[in-house]
């Protein structure tokens, strides 16, 4: 089965240009010829700019599956185990804040009875 990964492809260009815009449009023109660092990993998150929406590329483009229908489908398993490890997390945060809360409540109640 296929996995969804993400990619990121790295490189770094010197550009004579008469400003950083005008630098930019040059690197696009060159780094189509540049050498890449290319690395893939399985995804565990989304990166910026893509949405769940959004199809993925892939070797021939003809799947017309989005990333959430392929997470759906088990294509991404590393972002399922990312995703519920964020939970659990986000889930001992909410309990310890209420801990908090409810030990400022106690100080703040035993301070205006001990008046």
């Amino acid at each position: 089965m296929k996995k969804l990964y993400t990619v990121t492809v790295e490189t770094e260009l010197v550009v004579l240009a008469d400003s950083p815009e005008d630098a930019e449009y040059d690197a696009e023109h060159w780094a189509r010829e540049g050498d890449f660092d290319v690395f893939a990993k399985e995804m565990t998150y989304l990166p910026n700019g893509w949405e769940p929406k959004c199809i993925p590329y892939g070797e021939n483009n003809q799947d017309t599956r989005n990333i959430e229908e392929l997470i759906k489908e088990g294509c991404a398993p590393e972002y399922i185990k990312a995703k519920e490890r964020l939970e659990i997390v986000r889930s001992k945060l909410k309990e310890a804040k209420a801990r908090a809360e409810e030990k400022t409540v106690i100080r703040k109640f035993t301070a205006k009875n001990q008046k």
